[in-house]
């Protein structure tokens, strides 16, 4: 019986809701990869290998959290037990003290840790965002990923930025009752499109509309000017537009939200001193980095339900 097999008993075994929801984070396809690498079924692993298996599958595109690490160790723990009362007797490395508390993770997210994200790498986009594509969708592109790093969360933050949020003197905007400065650039961006009725396109061009009485305005073609649309449909485009013309010409897998999460990391930096920050991330200042970096982020606009996750996120900044 090979593993693929196996797993289908096993999960056969346990309720429908619960197979539906569990099954995906174990029968993978990372677990067969690394069979087929390591030349071991998953009924000889020893604890190296579900170490393995786990950084096989934390590099590829669906990332690993602390949470899910713990799921898999989880299911791959009662997967074994299962094969011993039912089939045969193996031993069940996850028992291994190796694979117990957070040194797992740690394992994991040191081996596969890619170069941080930075504002040097979100410039040199910008600048290829220039060099390819028509001057005003270019300067709509680079508006959506400095808004990113300036500041807005995610989608929903950049629609729901509304003309009585700009302070155009101090060129301060409010995000979710926080208030941010745009950097020069961001601010002329952000009101040339504003003002733009028409963008030109390679195959005609486009009006611009706001969705709900935005400042930040969208593209669509002249035909469906009139047709209303909800605000998921355009956090929904902004999303496509990021993924389709603009996350390719980055060197690394990078998400809008790591984007803003790297703005905050750098706000933090200038204020305080890399040195300090990277101390607080590191645990260097115990008693002080957990209300530090709640507070700062408090007052950023980022809401962290999970401190250690969060200070994760903010090293590798992805």
């Amino acid at each position: 019986m090979n593993t693929k097999e196996l797993l289908g008993r096993y999960f056969e075994s346990k309720p429908e809701e619960a197979r539906r929801k569990i099954r995906a984070q174990l029968d993978r396809e990372e677990l067969y990869n690394y069979e087929k690498q390591s030349g071991k079924s998953i009924l000889e692993w020893d604890s190296s290998d579900v170490i393995n298996f786990l950084i096989l599958c934390n590099a590829g595109s669906r990332k690993l959290s602390i949470r899910s690490i713990d799921v898999i160790l989880s299911l791959l723990r009662m997967f074994y037990e299962w094969y011993n009362e039912n089939i045969g007797e193996v031993k069940n490395p996850c028992n291994d003290k190796k694979l117990k508390g957070k040194r797992v993770s740690e394992i994991v997210f040191n081996e596969t840790r890619e170069e941080p994200f930075t504002r040097s790498m979100l410039e040199d986009v910008c600048t290829k965002l220039h060099q390819e594509e028509i001057v005003e969708f270019a300067d709509y592109l680079e508006c959506i990923v400095r808004m990113a790093y300036e500041g807005f969360g995610d989608t929903q933050d950049m629609i729901a930025l509304k003309p009585e949020d700009i302070d155009h003197e101090t060129h301060i905007v409010t995000i979710r009752q926080t208030k941010h400065k745009l950097s020069d650039r961001l601010y002329k961006l952000l009101v040339r499109i504003h003002e733009m009725e028409i963008m030109p396109g390679y195959r005609g061009n486009f009006v611009m509309v706001s969705c709900e009485g935005s400042y930040f305005k969208f593209l669509t073609r002249e035909k469906n000017a009139d047709k209303e649309h909800d605000i998921t449909f355009y956090m929904n485009y902004l999303s496509r537009l990021y993924i389709r013309k603009i996350k390719p010409l980055f060197d690394i897998d990078i998400s809008l939200r790591g984007i803003y999460v790297t703005g905050f990391y750098d706000y933090l930096c200038e204020k305080y001193g890399k040195d300090y920050v990277e101390d607080s991330l590191n645990g260097v200042h115990v008693k002080r980095q957990s209300d530090f970096i709640m507070l700062e982020a408090a007052q950023y606009g980022i809401r962290v339900s999970n401190m250690s996750q969060f200070k994760q996120t903010l090293k590798s900044r992805k």
